[in-house]
């Protein structure tokens, strides 16, 4: 069950990051840079929830999805409320791995501790670092009252 809520988790974010990357493609938002960086974070979500399905599978478990919430909102604002968004997001996945990997600690499953290491938990440490990094460089850039802020940070950061 915990292995089933955390792929439900990441299918959830997926489809968060799915919006979003849209939201920035808009003609009337137009930054390729942001929606480019949400779209491979969809991507990565997506094979998040595979690989953790994959594994349940090698193990004989059962996949049990739920319905995918739509996000709450189809316009995202600017971006430092969506930079603000992923980052809560990303540690509520966090969360949900660390509960995960002490479920497996408690359950003295080694392989699944081992798993959650190499395959999430360090990566998570590093996209939430990267999510931190982005909402101070949009503060400093005055966002969201100047959109040329945005408009700069879609072109100067390492997305």
């Amino acid at each position: 069950a915990a292995i089933n809520r955390q792929i439900n988790l990441e299918l959830h974010a997926s489809y968060i990051y799915l919006s979003m990357s849209s939201y920035f493609e808009r003609d009337d938002v137009a930054l390729a840079h942001v929606a480019e960086f949400f779209a491979d974070g969809w991507r990565e979500e997506l094979r998040h929830a595979e690989r953790l399905q994959e594994l349940m599978a090698t193990r004989g478990g059962r996949l049990t999805l739920q319905h995918i919430q739509k996000p709450g909102r189809d316009a995202w604002g600017n971006g430092l409320e969506v930079m603000e968004r992923a980052l809560e997001l990303q540690k509520t996945i966090n969360q949900g791995l660390l509960d995960l990997y002490n479920l497996a600690s408690a359950k003295q499953d080694p392989h699944l501790c081992i798993f959650l290491k190499t395959h999430f938990l360090n990566q998570q440490v590093h996209i939430i670092k990267e999510l931190g990094d982005f909402v101070t460089n949009l503060q400093r850039l005055g966002v969201p009252g100047s959109g040329q802020g945005q408009y700069l940070f879609d072109r100067l950061s390492p997305l």
